[in-house]
């Protein structure tokens, strides 16, 4: 039986047209089920993202808002999967997200995070990464996805 849940991708950008294509390109090869209904780029509008990911076929909001909020909001309200995904253009999500997002969407989860990582060995960032373990009520940051 297939699943009816979906997943509209969120990523809000602001002067992304180096690394805009990277993303996408890591977001579709790291996802393992057909659930991830569309990719939305809420787009600031300060340089070429929207074009550079125009050539992904993905969803472009344009002038979406140099607040993050706006652009977040701009995008949800585009989004037509039952379940949103607010992804910052710099977070590169692990292998198999999708499916660890459906399965905690099953369990009865309405929100949820991953932990982070960083591609630096800096005992600081190796730190802060580990913290993201611990649940802390309202201590979630962006870049956990």
């Amino acid at each position: 039986m297939k699943s009816l849940l979906t997943i509209s991708v969120i990523v809000p950008t602001h002067c992304e047209a180096k690394s805009i294509l990277d993303l996408i390109n890591h977001i579709r090869k790291s996802s393992t089920t057909n659930n991830v209904k569309e990719i939305i780029i809420a787009d600031s509008g300060c340089d070429d993202t929207s074009s550079k990911a125009k050539q992904a076929k993905v969803i472009i909001v344009k002038k979406a808002g140099m607040q993050r909020a706006a652009a977040l909001n701009s995008g949800a309200a585009q989004a037509t999967g039952s379940i949103l995904y607010f992804l910052h253009a710099d977070t590169y999500p692990p292998i198999g997200w999708d499916l660890a997002i459906l399965n905690a969407c099953k369990s009865g989860a309405i929100s949820g995070s991953f932990r982070m990582r960083f591609d630096s060995n800096h005992w600081f960032l190796r730190a802060s990464g580990w913290l993201t373990r611990i649940k802390w009520r309202g201590l979630r940051y962006g870049d956990q996805s």
